[in-house]
């Protein structure tokens, strides 16, 4: 059963791929990036946090469907959560 889910997930992660290359090859990949900073300029806090929310929700299909992640340990948890912390909050507090 396992072999099914993984497969249906690596054909997703690529299906993600084959759209993100089909737009960076139309447009110049500073294009794109602009294109979805105007985008992101449109979101409100409401919004930005039903992100978050279907993340969470996101992360626990992903856990149920492969338990062996909690497996991990919980310093290798944080130190994931330090490194791709720090960009977002040196940015927010620090940088003018």
């Amino acid at each position: 059963m396992l072999r099914g889910k993984a497969l249906f997930l690596r054909r997703l992660f690529c299906l993600g791929f084959l759209a993100l290359g089909g737009i960076m090859n139309d447009n110049k990949e500073g294009e794109m990036f602009g294109k979805m900073n105007q985008r992101v300029k449109n979101l409100t806090v409401v919004d930005i946090g039903l992100v978050k929310w279907s993340v969470l929700f996101a992360t626990i299909i992903i856990v149920k469907i492969f338990p062996q992640l909690l497996k991990i340990d919980y310093v290798v948890l944080v130190a994931l959560m330090l490194i791709c912390g720090a960009k977002p909050l040196y940015k927010f507090w620090f940088k003018k």
